[in-house]
């Protein structure tokens, strides 16, 4: 399933290594409207933890730079 360009932002924040806190200060949103970002995120991609989700958001990320 595709992430919306918001979850798309979290998921580069998330990247970087930023906390919660330091995501939602950075986009301007709750550390509330960020953890549900990362609900919707793991279940689109089907994992349950932030390292499932990055993996494969690295993954696509890198597939799509390929192409």
């Amino acid at each position: 399933m595709k992430l919306t360009k918001r979850e798309e932002q979290v998921m580069s924040l998330l990247a970087t290594g930023m906390k919660t806190a330091q995501i939602a200060n950075c986009m301007g949103i709750s550390a509330r409207t960020v953890d549900t970002h990362m609900t919707n995120i793991f279940n689109k991609l089907g994992v349950q933890t932030r390292s499932g989700a990055l993996a494969i958001f690295m993954e696509r990320t890198l597939v799509l730079r390929r192409a």
